[in-house]
This record gives structure tokens, sequence and C-alpha cells, in this order.
């Protein structure tokens, strides 16, 4: 995902992961004090999608995505966002990194996000990305409040439509074989508008 000088992909390398890793240290365990045990664990290599986030192609910004479970739609934590001082300043790097992990989110299927914030200045921008308090008691660390936070995504439920009707709807979809009357079951257009999908038979009942 692009913007101007921005880009934020999902980390597939080694050398991402330790870009991603230098920038945490440095926001958090330099900048912020935390010791080592408290900015890694064993999240980090347990299920977790990384994000890094570059400016003309130097490494400015990260986060973590983390599956917590796929009960009830699904529950993802975002977190360990940090961006480094060279990134700081601009709004677009931030919203880049918050829609890129909805793109992700919406992938994996997780309706619900939860996350905690310990800066009062952010929970306006996070609030208007939908989120709200869950009214759990905030955690205190070294004198600040981590307050949890929440947003739990509505998905429409798949339409039963023909192949015909599916392909005029959203051309992303693709038909392979199917007699364009065969009923199909079409998945909610906001996952289809970021995704090529094959469309599947639908099951009777």
């Amino acid at each position: 995902m692009k913007h101007n000088r921005y880009q934020v992909d999902i980390v597939r390398t080694s050398e991402d992961l330790e870009d991603v890793f230098a920038i945490r240290e440095a926001v958090f365990m330099v900048e912020q004090g935390e010791s080592r045990e408290e900015c890694f664990d064993e999240n980090d290599f347990c299920g977790a999608v990384h994000l890094l986030a570059k400016s003309n192609g130097v490494a400015v910004g990260g986060m973590r995505l983390h599956i917590i479970n796929m009960a009830d739609g699904g529950t993802m934590e975002w977190g360990k966002m940090a961006i480094a001082e060279n990134g700081r300043g601009s709004i677009k790097l931030f919203n880049l990194l918050t829609s890129f992990a909805n793109h992700v989110t919406s992938a994996k299927g997780c309706r619900r996000v939860v996350a905690t914030i310990n800066d009062p200045r952010l929970m306006r921008y996070w609030k208007s990305k939908g989120f709200s308090e869950t009214g759990e008691t905030p955690a205190i660390y070294a004198g600040e409040e981590f307050r949890p936070i929440h947003r739990i995504t509505i998905i429409p439920v798949p339409e039963r439509v023909t192949v015909r009707r599916a392909i005029a709807n959203e051309p992303t979809l693709m038909a392979r074989g199917f007699n364009v009357e065969t009923p199909v079951t079409v998945p909610p257009s906001a996952i289809v508008a970021k995704n090529r999908h094959y469309l599947e038979p639908s099951v009777p009942a």
C-alpha cells in the first residue's frame, strides 16, 4: 500500500523484520525506557503479522497484528506500533499503517480489534477510526495508564446470487467454469473489493 513517498507492506524477509525490531527498540526501549522483555515477547514469532512502513525506501515505522482467537468472529490485537523519529510529523504515515492493518484484519476474517492506548492525545484519533473504550480498568505501568479500546466490525451476510449477477456487480470476481446461472455465495463487498476471489458454488443447506 502506497501514498506518495510512504509505503506499507507485510514483513516477508528477515531483513525487514530486523528493521521493524530496530525501530521498536529505538522507540520503546531507548526513548521510553522499556525493558527488552516488555518490548519483545513470544507473540512476535507466534502467528503475528508484522507491518513495515518505509519512506523513500527507508524504514520509518512498524506495527504488529496478532490473532488472539477466532471465536465469535475472531479477535485481533493491534500493537507495538512505533514510528521512528525521522518518520514523525505526518498523519499520513499513521493513517497508512492503520489502513493496511484494516486490510489485513479483514483478510484474516477477524471482526473485533483490541488495543491499548497510553497517550490521551491519541484517543480522539482512534475514536475517529471507530474504536471506543472497553470500560475495563486501565492498566497502570510506570505511572502511565494504558486504556483498553476495541472496535467491532459488522460483516454483511454473504449474498446468494447467480454468477452472471456476481460478475456484473463485482468485476474483480472470476468465474471458474460455471454456468452463468449457477447459484453462488458472494463474499461481502467490503472484502471482495480488496481481494480477487474465485466464485464457489453455494452448498444447499
